[in-house]
């Protein structure tokens, strides 16, 4: 099962239909703790537009204050980052690759980034022209 974390955007085109999309932070944990024997992939977008974000869903997948013991997700392959804010996006990889140093991660799971930034996510039809193809070339325009 591959869990796509975003409020707006949709997984890249070429995986379209093979992700499960998720649009709150609180679904995310929800659907995470859910199905954490059968989930492979999580993909996370940092800015949710709540007061919970991608960032604070992971560290909560790993442990921390408040839930001091990690999820188990023992079919976890993939952890990804499409965040188009590369400081926050920085922060999870950064926060994923020190789980996985200190063993709370497995070490065979890959940690990669995909930014919205260079990467055709598609967005509602609402605001997103396809005549970008991606969010940097959209931004470039504002």
């Amino acid at each position: 099962m591959k869990i796509f974390i975003d409020d707006e955007r949709y997984p890249l085109r070429e995986e379209q239909g093979e992700w499960v999309i998720v649009r709150t932070p609180l679904d995310a944990l929800a659907v995470i703790e859910a199905n954490a024997p059968w989930i492979t992939h999580i993909s996370f977008d940092n800015d949710l537009g709540f007061e919970i974000e991608g960032r604070d869903i992971l560290q909560v997948i790993v442990g921390n204050h408040e839930n001091k013991y990690p999820m188990v997700l023992p079919r976890l392959e993939e952890i990804r980052v499409h965040s188009a804010n590369v400081v926050a996006a920085q922060a999870i990889l950064d926060l994923a690759r020190s789980a996985q140093k200190h063993g709370v991660i497995r070490a065979d799971v890959n940690i990669v980034q995909r930014s919205a930034l260079h990467e055709k996510y598609d967005m509602p039809s609402s605001w997103y022209d396809d005549f970008y193809e991606t969010e940097k070339e959209r931004l470039a325009d504002l």
